[in-house]
């Protein structure tokens, strides 16, 4: 047999080194994140317990539109509001809140703004549409602006005054909506 030189046996040594070492190496900054995950139910205090939508306020409290009202969860305790609060319509499809402490909460044809205090209701009006009516909803908000995806159709609220948004290009059912940096993209279907 020839006798391998110290170089080649060196070579080969570290090689395997690497080979068996890169996994354990690479993998050591690698951990497993636990994140905490809590079951809030109407036992706690949620108004009923069938959620639509979620958002979270600039304070951190989670608002949470039902097929039975409203409810914020500040971490500890549920407060909920219906109509007997001043709320449209006990039926929320779409939860949003805004910069200035605004949430803004969408029902079947009314939008409405809670300041903390009172709710103000906008109506929609009713556009002549093809578009199948049902409850997928969304509100985003861009600046000072509200925008709401109902039935197919896009309103903006700004200034106190509800608006329809007559949407660019072909007609066409707006499947979704969303905000980003003082935008609104608008997807449509039927294009």
């Amino acid at each position: 047999m020839e006798r391998m030189s110290s170089k080649v046996l060196l070579f080969r040594l570290v090689c395997s080194i690497s080979v068996f070492m890169l996994p354990v190496l690479s993998g050591s900054g690698l951990y497993a994140q636990r994140y905490p995950f809590h079951n809030l139910s109407v036992d706690d205090g949620l108004i009923q317990s069938q959620a639509t939508s979620l958002a979270q306020d600039e304070t951190g409290n989670l608002w949470i539109g039902t097929f039975g009202g409203l409810s914020r969860f500040d971490g500890r305790n549920f407060t909920n509001y219906t109509i007997r609060n001043g709320l449209q319509n006990n039926v929320v499809w779409s939860v949003a809140a805004d910069a200035e402490g605004n949430i803004w909460i969408g029902g079947d044809k009314v939008i409405s703004k809670f300041d903390g205090k009172t709710f103000t209701h906008f109506s929609r009006q009713q556009q002549q549409t093809t578009h199948v009516l049902n409850s997928r909803q969304q509100i985003q908000i861009v600046n000072d602006t509200a925008w709401w995806r109902v039935a197919g159709d896009v309103y903006y609220i700004t200034r106190g005054k509800i608006k329809y948004f007559v949407t660019p290009g072909a007609a066409g059912f707006v499947s979704s909506i969303l905000a980003e940096q003082n935008s609104l993209w608008i997807a449509k279907e039927g294009l």
